[in-house]
């Protein structure tokens, strides 16, 4: 049936769709198997992020599932994750942004990650849940590719985007 919008809505709406599309069909940063292998191989098994942080706490785990994610997210240049409360979507992304760094950065080159949430309480418990999970990591995760990622705070969308009231746009588009 016929739909009523706002003009600026649809406006808004039909860019963001036209935006989706052409990120979706750009084509995916080379990955190497052997290297994604490797840097999968030392953020879930050498260097693990683990349960708790007593020594000796156990490594985290991850079914198979949510390892063919981790390795999609990698792969792919837009990768959305889902899930209920404690499925491991904040587990994942720490684990995610320890193996980009680590696949994407190298000889000298940090990658720019900025991270985002819809609200500002959202935003704190991401940030805080990730510095919590790689505190876990011990002397080992205070330098190297983790030490970048232990420094990451995360925003609002709004506030990384720039939103202006006024015109009801962002400075950044995205």
């Amino acid at each position: 049936g016929a739909s009523l919008y706002f003009q600026k809505h649809h406006a808004a709406e039909a860019l963001a769709g036209r935006r989706l599309r052409a990120l979706l069909e750009a084509p995916d940063p080379a990955t190497g198997p052997g290297a994604l292998g490797n840097v999968l191989d030392t953020v879930l098994e050498r260097l693990p992020l683990r349960i708790g942080s007593a020594p000796g706490a156990p490594a985290m785990e991850f079914d198979a599932g949510q390892k063919a994610a981790l390795a999609l997210a990698l792969r792919k240049r837009f990768t959305v994750i889902s899930g209920g409360p404690g499925t491991g979507k904040t587990s994942l992304a720490a684990n995610f942004l320890r193996a980009w760094s680590r696949l994407r950065g190298g000889s000298g080159y940090t990658p720019r990650i900025r991270l985002a949430a819809p609200t500002g309480r959202a935003a704190q418990r991401l940030s805080e849940s990730i510095r919590r999970s790689l505190a876990t990591l011990g002397p080992e995760g205070a330098s190297g590719p983790d030490a970048g990622v232990r420094e990451l705070a995360c925003g609002t969308l709004h506030a990384l985007l720039r939103y202006h009231p006024g015109t009801g746009g962002f400075f950044h588009g995205a």
